[in-house]
């Protein structure tokens, strides 16, 4: 998360200004979208691991 922060508040000016609050705003979206997409992945491993040892045992 931080790192969306900090690379869509590089170089949006002063901290409180307009700007700089769109763009923490904009970062935040990415990161929220990003972890989304990390869970989304960890939940379908779980789930084929899950699966996988279903089918092994019988």
């Amino acid at each position: 998360m931080s790192l969306f922060l900090s690379v869509a508040q590089t170089g949006a000016g002063e901290r409180g200004s307009e700007t700089f609050v769109a763009a923490t705003q904009q970062g935040a979206h990415w990161g929220y979208l990003a972890l989304t997409v990390c869970v989304a992945c960890a939940f379908l491993a779980n789930l084929r691991a899950f699966a996988a040892g279903v089918t092994k045992r019988g």
